[in-house]
């Protein structure tokens, strides 16, 4: 019906709202390239927003990342919240540590109420252990923590600690942490537990607990 609209009418083709309804149309019908065309440009929360989202569907992160910068300059409401969020979470596809976790720190900063800010958290401590912040991460995991998380999400926040403790050279807490993370997790193995399970096997390599290792091995290959 729009576009039957702008057939009759072709003056209202180029105004801002026609775009910004046609964008997020091709969005929801995933057709992010023209999505994009529609909404390049165009100044309002929305059009920044299925802009930014349209560009990250097409793995053109620094885009969208920009995108998401143009959105939160505009409003601080939903649609910025979201966007804040995103804008961290494209540099973290991008691999850019060091703008990840501005972004992600900018986020917990500017919404802490928000239900994202336990995931900005334990994202950010990743990306802060893998500069080798380990203090700041476990002091970013234990504020995550202190937010009473879904199981998966503690049970991937043990993981992470585990990590920081064989950097240690720690591998009995290691493994104890490992076995907490495990025992929230339902028996049926998901990614995420087989990583652990694998995690598990290494340090108990580590502490030449040969006989452990190799049974829960097997067990990750039979599953």
């Amino acid at each position: 019906k729009l576009e039957l609209l702008i057939r009759k009418f072709p003056a209202y083709a180029n105004q801002s709202k026609t775009r910004e309804l046609l964008g997020s149309i091709r969005f929801q019908q995933k057709d992010y390239a023209e999505a994009r065309s529609h909404l390049e440009g165009v100044a309002t929360p929305l059009g920044a927003f299925y802009r930014g989202l349209s560009f990250f569907y097409q793995k053109q992160y620094l885009e969208a990342a920009n995108s998401f910068s143009d959105l939160t300059a505009m409003e601080t409401g939903t649609y910025a919240e979201i966007g804040l969020y995103f804008k961290a979470e494209c540099f973290r596809m991008a691999q850019n540590a060091p703008l990840a976790i501005q972004a992600y720190d900018e986020f917990i900063q500017s919404y802490p109420g928000s239900r994202l800010k336990l995931y900005a958290l334990i994202q950010k401590a990743s990306f802060l252990s893998k500069e080798n912040r380990d203090a700041e991460a476990e002091a970013g995991l234990k504020l995550m923590k202190a937010l009473n998380p879904p199981k998966d999400v503690l049970a991937y926040a043990l993981y992470m600690e585990s990590q920081l403790a064989a950097k240690k050279g720690d591998n009995k807490a290691a493994v104890n942490l490992i076995d907490q993370a495990l025992a929230l997790l339902p028996a049926q193995m998901n990614d995420l537990s087989l990583n652990i399970h694998l995690a598990k096997v290494f340090y108990l390599l580590q502490r030449e607990r040969w006989a452990e290792a190799v049974t829960l091995l097997q067990k990750c290959l039979q599953k």
